[in-house]
């Protein structure tokens, strides 16, 4: 059995290798995903319309290296988890047949599971950081439209090489799509769509509309970035008020765990006595 377990890890080993090497290769879909998505950009001045499909803008990916190292941290976790079981069987189990094909499974299972929490906690932290640069960002864009631009030149100038924040990064791909024809206002809502973010919605719609329609635009983005900023300010509040609900628990279970420590000595004592008392 303990060649069973040797040669099931040593597999596991060499899958978990052979996944790591594939990833650095350029598959075929990889060069039709390339094709596809130039094809639509040059597209987009004939048709007038986006066609945004990258479903790992939510996750803040936003180049290609960044993607494939998303990709193959989710592949390999079950592996690694499998392997970490496998390894460790020796200390709290025998190494029998039963026994490896049972942690096998439980450590893909509980890989697959950490790897979705881990991408779900990637996501949660890139819509924080939308929230907290979104006020910065749209008083950049404030200054940059009383210096006299319009909104695509202040979205040009704001969006240097130096921007490296989520909102920035953003705002380039936007750019990127109206270098190749599409329209700011379409380009904009077709971006905010993408994002599970009801501030980065209502500041890109918000400014798409200021680009639409025209006129005066520094009240408008004034009142934009003052909003975006007071939703930040809430959603801070709230979740300070949410931190005593979260600290209720592990202080319940502490003070249970002292209450328990300063008991057991008198019960002791107590059950002592009680054993030495002889019944009548």
């Amino acid at each position: 059995m303990a060649i069973f377990h040797t040669f099931l890890t040593v597999g596991l080993i060499i899958f978990g290798l052979y996944i790591v090497q594939k990833s650095k290769m350029r598959s075929p879909e990889d060069v039709l995903e390339d094709i596809k998505g130039l094809d639509s950009n040059l597209k987009t001045n004939k048709n007038d319309s986006l066609s945004l499909n990258d479903e790992y803008l939510q996750y803040g990916l936003f180049s290609k290296s960044d993607k494939n190292f998303f990709l193959l941290t989710k592949k390999v976790l079950p592996i690694i988890f499998a392997i970490g079981f496998l390894l460790i069987q020796p200390l709290i189990m025998e190494l029998e047949l039963k026994n490896s094909i049972f942690l096998s499974i439980l450590g893909i299972s509980i890989g697959y599971i950490y790897s979705n929490h881990w991408a779900e906690k990637k996501k949660t932290k890139f819509i924080s950081e939308i929230e907290y640069f979104i006020p910065v960002v749209m008083e950049r864009l404030v200054m940059a439209v009383q210096a006299g631009k319009d909104v695509l030149g202040a979205l040009f100038s704001i969006t240097d090489k130096n921007s490296n924040d989520p909102v920035s990064k953003l705002l380039k791909t936007v750019l990127e799509f109206v270098k190749n024809g599409a329209t700011l206002d379409k380009s904009l809502n077709e971006v905010a769509l993408k994002i599970d973010s009801s501030a980065l919605r209502h500041a890109f719609i918000h400014l798409a509309m200021a680009y639409k329609e025209g006129g005066e635009l520094t009240a408008p983005l004034r009142e934009l970035s003052d909003s975006t900023q007071s939703f930040y300010q809430e959603s801070v509040e709230e979740q300070i008020a949410k931190l005593p609900g979260k600290a209720t628990i592990p202080l319940m279970i502490t003070f249970a765990g002292l209450i328990i420590c300063f008991v057991t000595a008198p019960l002791l004592q107590v059950l002592d006595i009680a054993k030495g008392v002889k019944l009548p």
